[in-house]
């Protein structure tokens, strides 16, 4: 079944399936649990992934956005032939941090499932309190770079890296709802939660606290980081 995701500028998904896409091409499933080799293939996916979404995730209104191409198996392997033994530092994109963030997942007892996200970006949002509810302030979203998919405009959307997620068993049942709040780490946080579920064999508890690992943004210079 294709992936169906819903307002690019506001998930961070794209990305997520985007690293596991990529692990799946690298030999991931060769790589030991919690080894190193397992840290460089993730940590490299990721650069890749967030050197895409720099370059074209923002509010669909105003720019392309290719969430087809982005996820297309042809492009994904191309992308995963870039990592190599040794770190790539700063990732190209391909061809073609907040503590305001929550998130929480149910399930009733009728089987209805919900993973949401919602964020008021910086601690405390705007500052600003209306009928005991603080505003948002997601200008903090945006790129302030002239050229990029997301710089900042009048009456458009920022770009968020929140991405609930559920995942299904080949009969549709409903696996595992997850996400995360962390700012421009909550794809990672995300995808390492569902490698470690899924190819590593944890349960989710386990698989959360598995330590988190990342390769440096733009946001957080560097070139890995344990978190």
């Amino acid at each position: 079944m294709a992936p169906v995701l819903d307002g690019p500028a506001e998930r961070g998904g794209v990305a997520v399936l985007q690293i596991l896409g990529l692990l799946e091409r690298a030999g991931f499933e060769r790589a030991a649990p919690d080894s190193a080799a397992a840290v460089h293939l993730f940590t490299e996916a990721g650069r890749l992934a967030y050197a895409d979404r720099a370059r074209y995730l923002g509010d669909p209104e105003f720019v392309s956005v290719p969430i087809r191409k982005l996820l297309d198996g042809k492009y994904l392997d191309r992308r995963a032939r870039l990592i190599g033994e040794r770190s790539m530092r700063q990732a190209p994109p391909g061809d073609t941090e907040a503590n305001g963030t929550s998130h929480f997942s149910i399930v009733d007892a009728e089987g209805n499932v919900v993973a949401m996200s919602s964020t008021i970006e910086n601690p405390f949002g705007s500052r600003i309190m209306v009928r005991g509810f603080l505003l948002n302030n997601q200008l903090t979203d945006f790129d302030f770079i002239p050229g990029s998919a997301n710089q900042v405009r009048p009456r458009k959307r920022p770009r968020s890296s929140m991405a609930p997620m559920l995942v299904f068993e080949r009969d549709d049942r409903v696996r595992m709802a997850l996400g995360s709040p962390g700012g421009p780490w909550i794809i990672n946080y995300v995808a390492k939660t569902l490698v470690a579920v899924l190819d590593w064999g944890r349960d989710l508890q386990a698989a959360i606290e598995v330590p988190n690992f990342a390769a440096a943004t733009a946001h957080f210079i560097g070139t890995g980081v344990l978190l």
